[in-house]
């Protein structure tokens, strides 16, 4: 079975927030930044997730975004099947298919995607955000549990022309 990239996308931001443990927030600008994506799409993924109940978002300038729950409450299957739409492997409404509907193939087939989502729903995102292979796949990224740190600078007119000098 292959997954959306939407699904691959919503899933990596899952993980970060996995990640993070709620010690602070993760913004949109971030994200996108860290894996290389737009941010339109990002911001349609962390639209459908808070959607779904799985994130909560906070706005205004301190804003971003966390997980609604502990990690260990999402299990992969629920959160792919949920973003795939749990449709059939295949759909043999239009045109009917003569092989699905007169033979075992359909069972078959129901049976191995079934089968798929148990398999993944014996994880948690907090099982995978933690493993030694993630954890560094995070650190490769530069995501930072701690918030980032901010500069303040005094304004030019707040300056002495020592100061002014200086910078």
């Amino acid at each position: 079975m292959k997954l959306s990239r939407f699904t691959d996308l919503s899933l990596r931001v899952l993980l970060i927030l996995a990640y993070l443990k709620g010690k602070r927030l993760a913004t949109v600008a971030e994200i996108a930044e860290k894996l290389k994506e737009s941010s339109p799409l990002v911001i349609k993924a962390v639209h459908r997730l808070n959607h779904e109940g799985w994130i909560d978002t906070i706005r205004g300038r301190a804003g971003g975004i966390r997980l609604s729950k502990e990690a260990n409450e999402y299990r992969l299957g629920d959160i792919i099947h949920q973003l795939e739409g749990g449709e059939a492997l295949v759909d043999c409404e239009a045109p009917l298919c003569a092989f699905m509907t007169n033979s075992h193939i359909g069972e078959y087939l129901e049976d191995a995607h079934k089968a798929f989502y148990e398999s993944l729903n014996r994880h948690t995102l907090e099982e995978m955000a933690n493993s030694p292979e993630m954890v560094k796949v995070f650190k490769d990224l530069q995501i930072e549990l701690d918030p980032p740190k901010r500069v303040w600078r005094r304004s030019l007119l707040c300056r002495t022309p020592e100061e002014i000098k200086k910078a």
